[in-house]
């Protein structure tokens, strides 16, 4: 990926309400300070992919916008 990337975790624990998700791979960048989140998947594209996806782009904002330090 590049010397800037740092390895956070796989299989990351994403816990909305009651319920937990794990995000495949989860990578920071630490020259823009920002996180990357992949998905893996072995299949073809479908629609639902992207919104798995952003369903945890949006519940990493609204951690990091709570002042939650992801540990790295």
């Amino acid at each position: 990926m590049g010397k800037d990337f740092l390895f956070v975790g796989e299989e990351y624990k994403v816990q909305v309400s009651s319920s937990d998700f794990y995000i495949d791979l989860l990578l920071h960048h630490r020259g823009l300070q920002c996180l990357v989140a992949f998905e893996l998947k072995a299949d073809k594209f479908k629609p639902e992919h992207l919104g798995q996806l952003n369903f945890y782009v949006k519940h990493l904002i609204e951690i990091r916008k709570k002042d939650m330090r992801i540990q790295i």
